[in-house]
């Protein structure tokens, strides 16, 4: 039984020899190959949760709740896991959207591992190469390749709403539960409470 990289591998072969009853078939895999478990290591232990998440929201679906990963002495690894869903992308040699293997957030940088990861290169963030082997830069400012960030001309923006008015510090974005209740919201409900006494 051929699994089902190896099929799809078999048909699109036959599909590039103008096989046309192979061409005929689909290759279904019988299990769901876009759930997995994937693994952030920030480099600042105190980037939020609600921060990574949100990152990763923008590649991802990341279902409630996250793992915190700790070392046999119980001491905290800075790395945390989350369950995602991989969002479908024909246009990719898997059929999916791949999150970036390197990332930064703000001055934060990090980076993330999961069960079939596309090989990539952790300097310029490309595929099929590893960091040995590049020659490319890739500006963390504005995400182009050919210049470094300290030579960038464009302003400095946002990582994680792509916004030229903040930086990621101060991006109101991310924000867990207890932010968006400490502003306008607070005094909402304890109004609707002194209605509800009178």
């Amino acid at each position: 039984m051929l699994t089902s990289d190896r099929a799809e591998e078999v048909r699109r072969a036959a599909i590039a020899t103008a096989n046309e009853e192979l061409r005929k078939y689909a290759v279904i895999p019988l299990y769901r190959n876009d759930y997995r478990i994937l693994t952030v290591h920030m480099y600042n232990q105190w980037v939020t949760e609600e921060t990574i998440r949100y990152f990763l929201g923008r590649y991802v679906t990341v279902f409630p709740g996250v793992r915190i990963i700790k070392d046999g002495l119980g001491i905290w690894t800075g790395k945390r896991q989350f369950r995602i869903k991989l969002e479908e992308d024909l246009t990719s040699e898997d059929g999916y959207r791949h999150p970036p293997a390197v990332f930064s957030i703000g001055a934060d940088r990090g980076f993330l591992v999961y069960l079939g990861q596309p090989q990539s290169c952790r300097k310029c963030g490309g595929h099929g190469h590893m960091m040995d082997n590049c020659d490319q830069v890739r500006c963390r400012n504005c995400g182009s390749m050919g210049h470094a960030t300290r030579d960038c001309s464009k302003p400095k923006r946002c990582h994680l709403c792509y916004s030229d008015s903040q930086m990621a510090r101060d991006c109101t974005k991310p924000r867990p539960y207890a932010a968006v209740l400490k502003g306008d919201q607070i005094q909402v409900i304890c109004n609707k409470l002194q209605v509800v006494r009178k």
